[in-house]
C-alpha cells in the first residue's frame, strides 16, 4: 500500500516499511539534509550501522546506487535502488545535539537531530541510548587532507530523491536537519521540508 509523510521543516517524522517496498525520502524544496535511522520492528534491538554499512561495502564511505545499508547485526537492511541527488550522503557524523550548538554556536536550546528523532520514535519506547548514529542524506562530507571533514553545501535540488528497498520490516524515522549555519558564523541557510514516501515492491 502505498502511503507518504510529511516531515517538517526543523522536525522529524516515523513510519513503517515491509520487507521488499521502496523506501523514497524526497526534498520538495533542496539543500535540505535528512538524519535517516531505522530499527528492525520485530527487534528494535537491531539497528542502523553506519559503521557496518562503511565495513560491509568494501570499507566505502560513499552510498550510490546499489550501496547496502547494514545492521548492526551485520544483515543487510536496506539497497539503494535510485538517487536522482548528486548523490552525497554523509556516513560520519552523528546527529546534532543540544551540546553541539552550545559548542559551535554558544546558544543553548536549539533545536537539534537527536531530540527530533528521539520525540518521533517515543511511541516505540527508543531512549536517547538506543539512537544510532544516522546516514545523513544530502549531506556533503570529504575527509581532506590530515584527516578534516569538509563540509559543503547539502546536494539534492527540489524534488530530487533517493530511493532505497527494505531488506527486513522496519520503523524508519528522518529529521530534517535544523542546523542553522547563521547560527554557526556560515550563512543564512533555513530548514525546509523533506517529505518520506513508501512505494510498492521493488527489484
Amino acid at each position: 500500500m502505498q502511503r507518504s509523510i510529511d516531515v517538517p521543516a526543523g522536525g522529524a517524522a516515523v513510519i513503517e516499511v515491509a520487507a521488499g517496498e521502496r523506501l523514497r525520502v524526497v526534498d520538495p524544496v533542496g539543500e535540505q539534509i535528512g538524519d535517516f535511522v531505522a530499527f528492525a520492528k520485530d527487534d528494535l534491538g537491531e539497528r542502523i550501522s553506519t559503521a557496518e554499512t562503511m565495513n560491509f561495502n568494501d570499507w566505502n564511505a560513499r552510498v550510490r546506487v546499489g550501496t547496502i545499508l547494514y545492521s548492526n547485526r551485520p544483515r543487510p537492511f536496506f539497497t539503494v535502488l535510485d538517487d536522482t541527488s548528486v548523490g552525497t550522503h554523509d556516513l560520519l557524523f552523528a546527529a546534532c545535539t543540544p551540546l553541539f550548538y552550545e559548542y559551535y554556536g554558544g546558544v543553548t536550546g536549539h533545536a537539534n537531530c537527536h531530540d527530533n528523532l528521539i520525540a518521533a520514535l517515543r511511541p516505540y519506547g527508543i531512549a536517547a541510548e538506543d539512537l544510532p548514529n544516522p546516514v545523513n542524506l544530502f549531506q556533503l562530507s570529504e575527509v581532506g587532507e590530515g584527516g578534516a571533514i569538509n563540509v559543503g553545501p547539502p546536494g539534492a535540488k527540489a524534488g530530487e530523491y533517493i530511493e532505497l528497498r527494505a531488506e527486513m520490516d522496519a520503523v524508519v524515522a528522518v529529521s530534517s536537519c535544523p542546523v542553522d549555519l547563521e547560527v554557526l558564523g556560515a550563512g543564512d541557510w533555513v530548514p525546509t521540508p523533506l517529505r518520506i514516501e513508501v512505494l510498492g515492491a521493488g527489484s
